[in-house]
């Protein structure tokens, strides 16, 4: 228990992130902070190991879990006797049961230490009511929680312990709200004019619109794939990417079915290999850890499938299949930052073995109404981010997920908003 004797009461969000999926946490600040002098050294953020034990009711273990680089962050607001426990997306036995808030005190103790103290009654759809005691001690710029959590429907109770020191890593969150736009070829005739979001924040846009220009100028096409739309969450636009049907032809390697691709890399254009004008990705030196935005969807209604794609015009339609689309943000290696020849193709974004990490978001149902996604990067067996490697980061959202082989839905619609890349960096 914490001593009757509060020299000082304040309000700290201890913001544990259990599986590194809400660190853009961390970089935001609240207007209303107030640090008093003696317990500067209580505030940041702690990097250490989760211990994450179930035991029977008896205390016997069960199954004992280490989980090494996770970050705590310590913070004072002006809320007077209020302190607040904050657990992001806590995951048990890989079920992801949300954000845990639990209100407690702090003691200030030896000037700049400080003991803390919670409990709260939560509920888990899964396992019934839950009791969660925490206690803690910031101390010399390290700190550890324990705590203990008992289910109600459960025969076991799960025992959670937190150490860790002050760290220098630090949390930056990339954001594109597709606000701006510019055209990207205005010298060319208007029908072959088309748009492009703005680079920023290291990321240089591409989109397949470079090739359905010309196709426009032949005749070949009617509509872009990758269009601004009014349509949005904040600002005033989304990015719109659009499935669209084509005068195919297979002597020239025009698809009958063209999937709308916005991207970050180059197009580089290669007449008989198609596939291969795509470059993914944009240099990227810090560690990504989420990708999350909001996106609309509607499949397309008669779905065509490819069955060789040296025939690209050739196509027929499945009744059996839904179009679908996909998100996906893919980190990997390059030997020479400047060479763009290291730039992964479309071909190798799934069998490349310099794909570090990747974030995956599909699906075929349609979403009306703007719908938020947070998918975390999962890094392959055996890898991990290393500072003194370069990488290019590259992300790949399409309204066909099957578009590679020249299958899908024309008219099939995705569109994306306040798309947010979290990162760290040491």
């Amino acid at each position: 228990m914490m001593s009757k004797n509060i020299i000082e009461r304040g309000l700290i969000l201890l913001f544990i992130l259990v599986n590194l999926s809400s660190c853009q946490s961390i970089d935001k600040g609240e207007d209303d902070i107030i640090i008093p002098p003696n317990l500067v050294d209580v505030f940041g953020i702690y990097e250490g190991v989760l211990t994450v034990e179930t035991q029977t009711m008896s205390g016997e273990t069960i199954k004992k879990t280490d989980l090494p680089k996770q970050y705590v962050q310590v913070r004072q607001r002006s809320v007077e006797n209020e302190l607040l426990l904050f657990l992001a997306n806590f995951v048990w036995e890989d079920e992801d049961l949300g954000n845990i808030d639990v209100p407690a005190l702090y003691t200030v103790i030896d000037d700049n230490d400080c003991e803390l103290e919670a409990y709260k009654q939560l509920y888990f759809e899964e396992y019934g009511q839950a009791n969660i005691n925490l206690v803690g001690l910031v101390k010399d710029k390290k700190i550890t929680l324990d705590m203990n959590v008992e289910m109600r429907q459960a025969d076991y109770k799960v025992v959670v312990s937190y150490a860790g020191a002050v760290s220098d890593v630090v949390f930056k969150t990339f954001r594109f709200g597709f606000e701006k736009w510019f055209v990207v070829n205005p010298f060319e005739a208007d029908i072959m004019q088309y748009k492009l979001p703005a680079p920023s924040n290291g990321i240089n846009w591409q989109s397949t619109d470079k090739e359905v220009s010309q196709f426009r100028w032949l005749g070949y096409a009617e509509r872009f794939t990758v269009v601004p739309n009014a349509a949005h969450v904040e600002g005033k636009s989304s990015a719109e990417i659009r499935t669209i049907e084509v005068k195919g032809s297979n002597e020239l390697k025009i698809p009958t079915v063209y999937t709308g691709q916005l991207y970050s890399g180059n197009y580089i254009y290669n007449q008989k290999e198609p596939q291969k004008s795509l470059r993914f990705g944009s240099l990227f030196d810090r560690e990504p850890l989420t990708i999350k935005g909001f996106y609309t969807y509607k499949p397309g209604e008669v779905y065509y499938q490819c069955h060789d794609i040296t025939k690209p015009a050739e196509v027929v339609v499945n009744e059996e299949l839904t179009d679908g689309f996909s998100i996906r943000a893919i980190l990997y290696t390059v030997n020479d930052p400047d060479n763009e020849g290291e730039m992964l193709a479309l071909d190798e974004l799934t069998t490349s073995d310099r794909i570090v990490a990747e974030a995956y978001l599909s699906g075929n149902e349609e979403v009306k109404e703007f719908t938020a996604f947070d998918e975390k990067f999962r890094f392959k067996e055996g890898k991990s981010f290393e500072n003194d490697k370069y990488y290019r980061l590259a992300l790949h959202i399409v309204s066909s997920k099957d578009g590679d082989t020249f299958s899908g839905a024309p008219g099939s619609l995705l569109r994306i908003d306040d798309l947010e890349i979290t990162t760290r960096h040491e």
